[in-house]
């Protein structure tokens, strides 16, 4: 009778306490090598049935930390961490890591504004040197067509000057081989001559 007593213990212990802890045991594993997609689903109030509750929890709150790290991963930090308690560092540790990014990423959107900005202004600035440069030709291009016109006046004035010293000589000439009262004109008509060459001299500089 004992022997069978024992025995028969001896299977309810297997059947109601062994086989339960193996499965936990077996769960804990998992969530030691990260697979956290295993649920006990126990629903006895012993021990046992808590401790695999437990588990089941604790699966659960790690897989929600994943979904959550992968929706960082895929760039949507608009989600938010719910801490299990106030000692959950797992939790506080992604909680600091989404505010960190989402500070990140607000100083990129800044930074990308003000280059933007930047950009802008620069584009702007080229614009306007630009049309200055434009500008600038245009004026160039006058003042050459000026210069043109200056040296071509300077040359007519040039010829017209060789002749009037021509003619000044030829006057010159025809007053010496006059009577006395065509002196004076003579000394006048030198002192034309002598006029006619200093301005000759003076637009040959200018010419120059």
């Amino acid at each position: 009778a004992a022997l069978g007593t024992a025995l028969a213990l001896g299977w309810v212990l297997s059947r109601f306490l062994t086989g339960p802890l193996n499965k936990t045991l077996g769960m804990a594993e998992n969530i030691a090598k990260g697979d956290f997609s295993q649920r006990l689903g126990m629903q006895s109030r012993d021990e046992t049935g808590l401790l695999a509750q437990q588990l089941d929890l604790i699966a659960q709150r790690l897989t929600r930390q994943a979904d959550f790290a992968e929706n960082i991963a895929q760039g949507h930090l608009e989600h938010t961490v719910e801490l299990a308690s106030d000692r959950d560092q797992l939790g506080k540790a992604l909680q600091h890591m989404s505010d960190g990014l989402n500070d990140l990423v607000s100083r990129v959107q800044t930074s990308v504004q003000q280059i933007d900005a930047g950009s802008q202004m620069v584009a702007s600035a080229s614009q306007i040197l630009s049309q200055g440069a434009t500008q600038s030709a245009a004026s160039i291009e006058e003042i050459s067509a000026s210069m043109t016109q200056m040296s071509s006046q300077t040359r007519m004035t040039a010829a017209n000057a060789n002749q009037a010293h021509s003619l000044s000589k030829g006057s010159s000439n025809a007053a010496a081989r006059g009577d006395k009262l065509m002196e004076e004109l003579v000394g006048a008509m030198e002192e034309i001559d002598r006029s006619g060459q200093d301005i000759n001299k003076i637009i040959k500089v200018i010419d120059e």
